[in-house]
């Protein structure tokens, strides 16, 4: 059976002077779902449900042409389909992502963070959670 895995590729986020950095999918859950400290800024679901309703032309077709294969006993071109659906719905979740991160429309930046970072614009410091929005089509 494909899935789809939509999340962040394996990097370490820097740390000023402490090794090793911390895996940059537990800073993505830390600002997806929030902290103590901080609101949730759920980036990756709002893209991940702006895709669907994108897509949602695509998934309508992909999932009747699925449900053809199935009737007509041809099965076999099931992956297919199921690859085709997933990667459109992958590439534009990612793009939604990363467009919803580089227009900042998550939850603002406490006064206090704005006034250590100099700008108000969540997510971005580094730019490596940004460049490292990811999704990959498995078995």
């Amino acid at each position: 059976m494909k899935n789809l895995v939509f999340g962040v590729n394996q990097v370490k986020y820097p740390q000023k002077g402490k090794k090793p950095g911390l895996d940059l999918g537990l800073v993505a859950i830390w600002n997806e779902y929030g902290t103590r400290l901080a609101p949730p800024r759920p980036a990756f679901r709002m893209g991940l449900e702006s895709s669907i309703k994108k897509n949602e032309k695509l998934i309508q077709a992909q999932l009747k042409n699925i449900t053809q294969r199935i009737l007509t006993g041809r099965s076999a071109e099931i992956d297919k389909s199921l690859t085709v659906l997933l990667t459109q719905i992958g590439r534009t979740a990612k793009k939604e992502t990363q467009d919803i991160i580089k227009m900042g429309s998550t939850t603002a930046n406490a006064p206090s963070t704005v006034k250590r970072k100099g700008f108000n614009h969540p997510l971005v410091e580094t730019e490596l959670l940004l460049k490292n929005v990811a999704y990959e089509v498995t078995e």
